[in-house]
């Protein structure tokens, strides 16, 4: 059951397909799948030039002091020192979480050509759908999450230091907080892994903490081996902290 939870979740955050009345919320997972939240996005805000047929919701176009009743006054505070990136006005070091590719410092309209480079028919600009406010590299400040439509579905996180911001890109379903410093990706309708992610001396770094893969029966934790019941008992030792996506509202 929570394989099946893991791959609904996943499906419904990459395909969200059907224009519905557009929505800002919070939204905390159903399941008891750790790592996983089953969000569907209830917003038309999708990437241009895709011909889905849906309207786009433009990075400028957002508004982000709209949704000040949604945060906390920490989420706010820490939102406030990203809105600068997010509003173009400075640059972050970006590193690649899916690619080889070497940081490089970009603005936020860099970003997005440099995540469309290469491809036909690029959105006009980021368009982003929600954001989530989470402490994914655990030194108890709060990251910037923003997913976007962009590229079939992306996130970009953004981690701020004293002197400049740092960002770091994942494919969507490589990417689910699960509690503080970790995460989980999905390689496929029955596979996937748990990841630690950290930042240190201007770069973030991964390490891998356990795998799954319920085609060969295969399941390691910590470099380890396991059985799969093993597997299973070890997941739901794991502290479950629910990723609170704000959704963004045409």
């Amino acid at each position: 059951m929570k394989r099946i939870c893991i791959v609904l979740g996943l499906l419904l955050i990459l395909c969200a397909c059907e224009k519905q009345v557009p929505a800002v919320t919070t939204i905390a997972p159903e399941t008891t799948a750790v790592g996983v939240t089953t969000v569907a996005p209830t917003t038309t805000a999708v990437t241009a030039g895709n011909d889905d047929g849906y309207d786009a919701l433009y990075l400028s176009d957002v508004d982000f002091d709209a949704y000040r009743d949604q945060l906390t006054e920490e989420e706010y505070t820490a939102l406030a020192l990203y809105l600068p990136v997010l509003q173009g006005d400075k640059t972050f070091a970006w590193q690649s979480g899916w690619s080889d590719r070497a940081a490089q410092e970009v603005d936020i309209a860099g970003f997005h050509a440099g995540l469309w480079k290469g491809i036909e028919n690029p959105s006009a600009e980021l368009t982003p759908y929600g954001f989530t406010l989470f402490d994914i590299v655990g030194d108890d400040g709060l990251e910037l999450i923003l997913w976007v439509q962009d590229k079939g579905h992306h996130k970009l996180l953004l981690h701020h230091t004293q002197d400049r911001i740092y960002g770091i890109d994942y494919p969507v379903r490589w990417f689910s907080p699960v509690c503080y410093g970790l995460y989980a990706g999905s390689a496929g309708a029955a596979a996937g892994s748990y990841h630690a992610l950290r930042f240190a001396d201007g770069a973030f770094t991964h390490e891998s903490i356990a795998e799954w893969d319920d085609n060969t029966e295969t399941y390691s934790v910590n470099g380890e081996a396991v059985q799969k019941d093993a597997f299973y008992a070890w997941e739901q030792t794991l502290p479950t902290i629910p990723e609170k996506l704000i959704l963004f509202e045409k």
